[in-house]
């Protein structure tokens, strides 16, 4: 957005501008460093030589080479680093409801080609069709109705979203993530 004055573009407008693309340029390095480690309290699972099965827990921190992750057993489970082939970081659940709703759309679609194809079977001997010329209108009521059941079903599942993460990602630190401080830019872009 350019303000303009006179047929000169105003000092205003070119700062406005500059903060705005610094504040995408900070929004892009919080969402990078976010994901860049993992902090005390994430839910973690990771994979090591010495379980049969992921360990699945909220990550406590280090203890010298040993990652401790508090799983549903009473004690914490304690990992060395150099055992975890595979370490992941959940970054919430998803709903299926996507899924669910072009599944069901696909059945209902089916079912309402039966439907028709029965229904003309039905009435061979030359009765009035029960769908009384509605045919057309069939298979995309079904697809939809199948798509809105689907769409429940599909939202009721939700399944983790885990994100591979590096053994170096482990961060001793405190454990709640700080907000960074910023640096702030200013270049003066022509003469007042």
């Amino acid at each position: 957005m350019m303000i303009h004055s006179g047929g000169r573009t105003n000092r205003r407008g070119k700062q406005f501008i500059l903060l705005g693309l610094s504040a995408l340029v900070t929004a892009a390095e919080v969402g990078a460093q976010e994901s860049a480690s993992i902090v005390p309290g994430e839910r973690i699972r990771l994979r090591s030589s010495a379980a049969s099965s992921w360990i699945v827990g909220n990550y406590l921190g280090t203890e010298g080479d040993r990652v401790r992750v508090q799983t549903e057993a009473a004690a914490p489970h304690l990992a060395s680093t150099s055992s975890i082939s595979e370490l992941e970081v959940s970054r919430g659940s998803k709903s299926h409801a996507g899924r669910g709703a072009i599944i069901g759309m696909t059945v209902g679609a089916v079912g309402g080609i039966v439907a028709i194809v029965m229904d003309d079977q039905d009435n061979a001997d030359g009765s009035s069709n029960s769908f009384n010329g509605m045919d057309a209108l069939a298979v995309p009521l079904f697809a939809a109705l199948g798509a809105g059941v689907g769409a429940l079903v599909g939202g009721m599942m939700r399944a983790e979203q885990w994100v591979p993460m590096s053994k170096t990602s482990l961060s001793i630190g405190p454990a709640s993530r700080t907000m960074p401080i910023g640096v702030a830019l200013t270049i003066p872009m022509g003469g007042r």
